[in-house]
This record gives C-alpha cells, sequence and structure tokens, in this order.
C-alpha cells in the first residue's frame, strides 16, 4: 500500500509539473526556444532574399523586371499562412507531428533554393510561388508550436520573441550573405550574381531541417498525436 501510495504522489507531481506553461524567460532558456529561433531564421531569411531582391534576380536572368512577381509572392504567401491550420490539424490526424511539418517544410525551402541555384530563367516564377508558400507555411505554424511546446498561457510573448528570427535573418542572409556574392555594385549579370547565395541557403535550410526534426520529443503530450504517443514520463519544461 505504501508503494502504491508514493507512485500515486510521483504521478500526481508530474502531472502538475506537466501541465505548467512556460513563460517567455523561462522559454529563452531551453535548447528547444533556439532550436525554433534558428529554423524561423533560415527559413525566413532565405524567403526574403528572394523578396528583397526579387527584381535584380529577375535581371540578372535576364528578364525585365515586373510588379508582377511581387503579386505572385504576396499570393502565394498568404496562401501558405491561410493553409496551414488545416494541413497541420490533418497531419495532426494522421499521427504527423508540427515539428515534423516543419522539418518538411524547410527541407522544401531548401530545394527551392537549389532550385534558383540552377539559374534557370524559365523556372524563376515557379520558385518564386513555392518560395511565397514556404514563406507564409512557417510563419503560420509558429504560433501553435509555441503552444505545443511552451504551453498555451504565455504563446504571445514566447511568440513575439521568436518572431524577432526574421529580422535576423533578414540582416544576416537577406544583406549580408547577398553582399558577399552579389557585391557592392549596383549592377550584376549572370547566374554568379545570387547563385551563391542560394546554394548556401540550401545548405543552410537543410540544417534547420534536421533541427526542426529533434524538436519532436519537445512537443507536450497534449499536442502529439495520439497514434505517435508512448509510455514515458514528461517534465514541466522542453529541454
Amino acid at each position: 500500500r505504501q508503494a502504491r501510495g508514493s507512485a500515486e504522489v510521483v504521478d500526481e507531481e508530474e502531472e502538475d509539473a506537466s501541465s505548467k506553461d512556460a513563460t517567455v524567460w523561462q522559454a529563452a532558456q531551453t535548447r528547444s526556444f533556439w532550436a525554433l529561433f534558428f529554423v524561423l531564421l533560415c527559413n525566413a531569411g532565405m524567403g526574403l532574399v528572394v523578396i528583397n531582391n526579387i527584381n535584380a534576380l529577375a535581371e540578372s536572368l535576364g528578364l525585365s523586371t515586373s510588379p508582377y512577381f511581387v503579386t505572385v509572392l504576396g499570393v502565394a504567401n498568404c496562401a501558405g499562412r491561410a493553409t496551414t491550420g488545416l494541413v497541420s490539424d490533418l497531419c495532426l490526424r494522421h499521427g504527423v507531428s508540427r515539428p515534423q511539418l516543419l522539418a518538411f517544410v524547410s527541407v522544401l525551402t531548401a530545394c527551392v533554393q537549389a532550385l534558383l541555384a540552377l539559374s534557370i530563367p524559365q523556372l524563376l516564377y515557379f520558385a518564386v510561388v513555392l518560395t511565397g508558400f514556404c514563406y507564409g507555411l512557417s510563419f503560420g505554424l509558429y504560433p501553435s508550436l509555441c503552444s505545443d511546446i511552451f504551453g498555451p498561457t504565455h504563446v504571445g510573448a514566447v511568440y513575439g520573441a521568436i518572431d524577432l528570427a526574421p529580422a535576423a535573418g533578414s540582416f544576416i542572409l537577406a544583406t549580408g550573405l547577398v553582399v558577399v556574392f552579389y557585391g557592392t555594385g549596383t549592377e550584376c549579370d549572370g547566374a554568379q550574381c545570387f547563385q551563391g547565395t542560394f546554394v548556401v541557403g540550401s545548405g543552410l535550410c537543410s540544417c534547420a531541417a534536421v533541427v526542426a526534426w529533434t524538436l519532436r520529443s519537445a512537443v507536450r503530450p497534449a499536442a502529439v498525436p495520439a497514434s505517435s504517443r508512448g509510455g514515458g514520463s514528461t517534465s514541466a519544461l522542453p529541454a
């Protein structure tokens, strides 16, 4: 009876611990927070490389600049954000967690960067559509991901902190990385203008996919698909 009573107390303590939600300060002290930050920095940063430099990119491939590129990016971005909730819910029903979906988005982003690195003018519109869609998907996933990993109580503050990643990505990738390969001149012609940037970006997004995949273990039990749950205890905060 004594052993049984002790086991029940331990179970109750674990249940109480797992129900606690992380504040933004507590979240920032975990590996999961910085993993999410890194993944968004890479995915959004490389998306901003295309968004910020779409006219220069088109000109370097011998295409005339067109407002349609911006329109296509905007529509695709909107479509990605609008469909994220539906897609993630459908994935959960089929045993696919949101970190796994984020890993897929990162892989898709890496593939788009590789496609852009080929510098084939005829593929630019297709690549632009996929870039906008992946960009929207990444942003649409993050509020739910933050809730799944850190709990819903402080999700606004946690998401707001992680949402600084696109600003960092814009500075590091969309500005710094582009300048390294494009140069400081006002004009550049040919594949060499952006090819190096997209090769590096493809590698970074591939790394982001691996990091996103490791977040599966950080998701709280309530957010894990029933078909994927296993035994074992759960800690109050993610690692």
